[in-house]
């Protein structure tokens, strides 16, 4: 195995383990934690998955981009999209709404890692300049936007776990 392909096989299952993680900190939440919105936070703790979700369906269409080949990608915005998605974020999961939101993270998490297990590595880390709608351009290879999906996920992690203390503490639970 080369270099590149071992690099693409460790990022993969990095990649697992990190949605793993994101997943089972969510799956130990109370339920009614689910809705807690932390005043000055931007996503109830249910609405992380929501907003990961965006995240990856964003994600998708970049490495979709980035797969076809060409030097330069001009993605459509997705700004919309995102502002809808965080605006439902913000208010949470009600009773019975984690485990479809989570199905549908795996169902994204999925597609993200088929289409990146069918890079060939010699093209793991073969950059595109993407740009999204008017937005500057940044240069991203299947690798790039598995790790960025990865560190994405572990970002969350914490920030659930706080927002579960502090749900706890009776700052939310009341």
């Amino acid at each position: 195995m080369g270099r590149e392909a071992s690099s693409q096989a460790a990022a993969l299952q990095k990649f697992d383990e990190a949605r793993q993680a994101f997943e089972t900190v969510l799956e130990q939440a109370p339920e009614p934690a689910l809705a807690y919105l932390k005043p000055g936070d931007d996503y109830a703790l249910g609405g992380l998955v929501l907003h990961v979700n965006v995240v990856l369906e964003h994600y998708i269409d970049v490495l979709q981009g980035v797969m076809t080949g060409p030097d330069e990608v001009v993605l459509a915005d997705d700004s919309a999209r995102f502002d809808a998605a965080h605006a439902r974020a913000r208010e949470g999961l009600q009773a019975g709404e984690l485990r479809p939101a989570l199905e549908r993270t795996d169902n994204l998490h999925s597609q993200l890692k088929t289409m990146a297990q069918s890079v060939a590595a010699g093209d793991w880390e073969r950059r595109s300049s993407v740009q999204i709608g008017t937005g500057s351009p940044y240069e991203a290879s299947a690798a790039d936007v598995l790790i960025w999906v990865t560190d994405h996920y572990h970002e969350h992690v914490p920030q659930a776990e706080e927002l579960e203390r502090d749900w706890k503490s009776g700052s939310g639970s009341t």
